[in-house]
């Protein structure tokens, strides 16, 4: 603000200014606005009031209704969290209040709101049913998302010029057809090699394994002659014994396989309560840097480079204390015998957290590193969708 010439900057006031301008653009193309604020103030400061006033806008979840609703911050005795809507939305309400602190979202030091509407007095008959973000697919009578789709489709389409590409392997296949006799011929004689050399190596490998399964047959009989003759009892019994054990065994791995899946909940996560570990056995500093461990090399003595590569802790590595010095990282206390602790995390928000930034951090390997796909110069080359006409020369040879 005073970059713009404002010699005494209210930012409060000017964050009204700007949401008076947003709603009076969306109102005025027949929308109806409704605000969800965190207003650090009651409803009748007088900032807020006047913006109130001026947009026709209502505190939906208590007017018309006998209601209190409790302080909505929890380091306060004022309710600072307001739901506004203007009389379009106010008609629509058909249930409103307020949780109480720590109800819903567990790390929130802020109540949570909430307003029930019925559908058909806010929407009219204009209504379509609203999917999760994370939702790919969409139904065709939801025009929005259809049409999203269609126009990105067209852009991708357009610029992978699709129908160039399509044609010119259409081209080429024709071209194929006209190839001479003698190397149709050619082609046909490789191939039918090639399948003969597929069933000569199949059926080797059927009398190595049978052969092998022999071995093994004669093994085993050999074990239970010499086990009857340790314990004097008959070596068919026990060679027949063997084999039911076996075929026990097997049944039992299959009904395990059949009952309890290989994959299972994720019940808890463990995170270690420290940053920095060094592995002396193979000389490299790790660092735990959001759910990963990166693995500095080292370069001289107690100095590791800055850029490392993703890797597993070693079970021998302790826990040290570093300093960091531009490209370079130092040790400062080599010697630590600190073994590595870790704290489990249960709670399922706070492992999906940790998990999310584990997946985030992964993914932007890359990029940290420096690789070569990431520089300016391989820009042209990848473009937005990694192909280009430069990638097209590239392949041509051009």
């Amino acid at each position: 603000m005073r970059e713009e010439g404002d010699k005494n900057p209210d930012p409060r006031n000017k964050i009204f200014e700007n949401m008076n301008e947003i709603l009076d653009e969306w109102m005025g193309k027949g929308f109806h606005p409704m605000v969800m604020i965190d207003s650090n103030s009651e409803i009748t400061e007088r900032n807020l009031n006047d913006f109130t006033e001026r947009n026709g806008l209502h505190d939906i979840i208590t007017t018309g209704r006998e209601m209190e609703v409790p302080p909505s911050y929890a380091r306060g005795k004022k309710r600072i969290d307001f739901l506004l809507g203007n009389d379009h939305i106010q008609r629509a309400v058909i249930n409103s209040g307020a949780l109480g602190l720590y109800d819903g979202l567990k790390a929130s030091d802020h109540t949570m709101q909430y307003v029930d509407l019925d559908e058909k007095l806010l929407f009219h008959d204009d209504t379509f049913t609203p999917m999760p973000g994370f939702h790919r697919e969409f139904k065709l009578h939801d025009i929005k998302r259809k049409t999203h789709f269609q126009e990105t489709l067209q852009k991708r389409y357009e610029h992978q010029n699709i129908a160039k590409r399509v044609n010119d392997l259409a081209a080429r296949f024709e071209n194929k057809q006209h190839l001479g006799e003698n190397d149709i011929k050619a082609d046909e004689i490789n191939v039918r090699q090639a399948i003969t050399n597929v069933n000569e190596a199949w059926k080797a490998k059927r009398i190595v394994e049978k052969e092998d399964g022999e071995r093994r047959a004669r093994w085993l009989e050999d074990i239970c002659r010499e086990i009857a003759r340790e314990t004097g009892q008959d070596a068919d019994k026990t060679y027949q014994a063997m084999i039911k054990c076996a075929l026990s065994k097997g049944m039992f791995k299959r009904l395990k396989a059949i009952l309890k899946s290989e994959w299972s909940a994720l019940d808890y996560i463990e995170i270690p309560n420290d940053k920095w570990y060094l592995d002396r056995e193979l000389n490299e500093l790790y660092e735990f840097d959001n759910g990963i461990f990166v693995a500095h090399s080292n370069f001289l003595e107690d100095l590791f480079e800055e850029y490392g590569s993703i890797k597993v802790l070693p079970k021998g590595a302790v826990v040290v204390e570093v300093e960091k010095s531009g490209d370079v990282i130092q040790v400062l206390n080599p010697e630590s015998i600190k073994s590595p602790s870790w704290s489990r995390v249960t709670k399922p928000e706070e492992m999906e957290e940790w998990l999310m930034r584990r997946n985030k951090r992964h993914l932007q390997q890359m990029y940290i590193e420096k690789s070569p796909p990431t520089t300016e110069a391989f820009a042209p080359v990848l473009a937005d969708y990694g192909t280009s006409d430069l990638t097209d020369e590239i392949l041509n040879g051009t």
